[in-house]
Formats: C-alpha cells, sequence, structure tokens
C-alpha cells in the first residue's frame, strides 16, 4: 500500500509543477525588485539607486558583472535561467540602448561571488564609466549613470514601454 501512495504523490507533484504557469520576467521583477526598486524603476533617491538608465553599466565588463553581482541579485531565488531573464526585461524596460543579453551560462558563475560592499563597487564602476565619457548627475542619487550628452538639464530619464 505504501508504493501505492508513494506513486500517487509523485505523479501529483509533477502534476502540479507542470500545470503551474511560469512566471515572466515581469512577475519575478515584481516579486523581487519593486520593494525597493518601485514600479517605476527610480528606486529611493539616496537610498536606493534607480533602474532607469541601467543600460549604461553594459558599457563596461564591471559595470555589465556588477548588475549580476549586486547581493539582491545575485541571492534572488531564482534559477539562473530566470535571472538572465529578469536582467534582459529590466534592462529592456528601465534602459534605452540595445544591448547583448544576458545568458544562463553568464549568470551563473558570477552571482556565485556576490559583492560584500556593493555601494563601494558601484562608486569604482561609476568611475570607471565617467572615463569612457559618461558622467553622474545630481538626481538625489549621486552614483546614477547618464551619457555626457543626454538631459543636460539633469532630469530623469522616464522609462519607455517597450512592445516587441
Amino acid at each position: 500500500m505504501k508504493p501505492l501512495f508513494a506513486l500517487l504523490a509523485v505523479l501529483i507533484v509533477a502534476f502540479v509543477a507542470t500545470a503551474a504557469p511560469a512566471a515572466s520576467p515581469e512577475q519575478d521583477y515584481m516579486l523581487n525588485c519593486m520593494g525597493c526598486h518601485q514600479a517605476d524603476g527610480f528606486g529611493s533617491p539616496g537610498r536606493v539607486p534607480p533602474l532607469v538608465g541601467i543600460d549604461r553599466f553594459l558599457a563596461s565588463p564591471e559595470g555589465r558583472a556588477y548588475l549580476i553581482r549586486v547581493p539582491g541579485v545575485a541571492h534572488a531565488g531564482l534559477s539562473d535561467r530566470r535571472l538572465a531573464a529578469l536582467l534582459n526585461w529590466t534592462i529592456t524596460r528601465f534602459g534605452r540602448a540595445r544591448f547583448r543579453q544576458y545568458t544562463t551560462e553568464e549568470v551563473a558563475p558570477l552571482r556565485k561571488r556576490p559583492f560584500l560592499n556593493a555601494m563601494a563597487a558601484r562608486r569604482d564602476i561609476v568611475v570607471g564609466l565617467e572615463q569612457l565619457g559618461q558622467r553622474t548627475r545630481g538626481d538625489g542619487h549621486p552614483l546614477t549613470v547618464v551619457e555626457q550628452d543626454e538631459n543636460p538639464d539633469g532630469a530623469i530619464p522616464q522609462p519607455v514601454e517597450r512592445r516587441d
């Protein structure tokens, strides 16, 4: 009788696992990111950096790795595949540039090495991005990066709704 119950339990678990809809990157954003970075991606000035303009970090290999190694990203309870999809969705949603998509193979090793001091790492990366011709702006968070010729008045760019 026990083997029959064990088989039934396995079948039920398998059915539930395959019947449950897969979470979309947008749902993963709502569950893993939105609490701090807000629905509009603006974060909390002085405390939580905005995601608007996040694609600027892709201008350097260090910046690209940073987006994976931030503790909140690295420790997210998502598979490497779902984390790559979430990063791609986030950059598409809050960025403005075309970019090389993150892959599972890129995410997996980097998330195993989260930053111990993400703000110090961000500061170093911003300095490197400034050397590439980008600058920070005074939008309430000292480490937001924008291109030199964009928003000369210092205004925060609005997220662009992308539809494919």
